[in-house]
């Protein structure tokens, strides 16, 4: 985070306002109520530009590209007609995604059929039915 971002320099003005409010009711001089404004503002943005910083190097990226789920088991939520596109659901530790879906093959795939992901074209997943013998790993279907 930049030193003078935009929520830096309001903290400044917030705390330049507020510590020259109460060196201005306290009847000090010119010169100690922008100076105890000066400090009310450093002070504020310091302490602003400290939390923030703080919060901002522990943010993570959520977003979990596309080719991760490349051989991941997945559920039909939306039949995949044939030749035309349905869609999936797949999982990756907490994260559920449904993608649009279309068979390798061409043929019609219903809703609820266990499928794995083959290869991912943009945001499309291009699924293969699985052989009932592979549909142990897929305890998440009931949740």
């Amino acid at each position: 985070m930049s030193l003078l971002s935009l929520q830096t320099i309001l903290l400044f003005i917030g705390g330049f306002g507020i510590g020259g409010y109460f060196a201005s009711i306290s009847l000090l001089g010119f010169a100690l109520t922008m100076l105890a404004a000066m400090v009310g503002g450093v002070a504020l943005a310091a302490i602003g530009y400290s939390g923030m910083n703080f919060l901002y190097r522990r943010q993570t990226d959520a977003n979990i590209p596309s080719e991760d789920y490349v051989g991941l088991p997945g559920i039909v939520v939306t039949s995949i007609p044939a030749g035309k596109v349905g869609q999936i659901r797949c999982q990756i530790g907490d994260s559920r995604d449904v993608f649009l879906a279309r068979s390798v093959d061409g043929a019609v795939v219903p809703i609820n059929s266990i499928v794995r992901v083959v290869d991912m074209v943009g945001t499309t997943a291009i699924v293969q039915v699985e052989e009932p013998g592979n549909q142990l790993e897929s305890h998440w279907r009931q949740q």
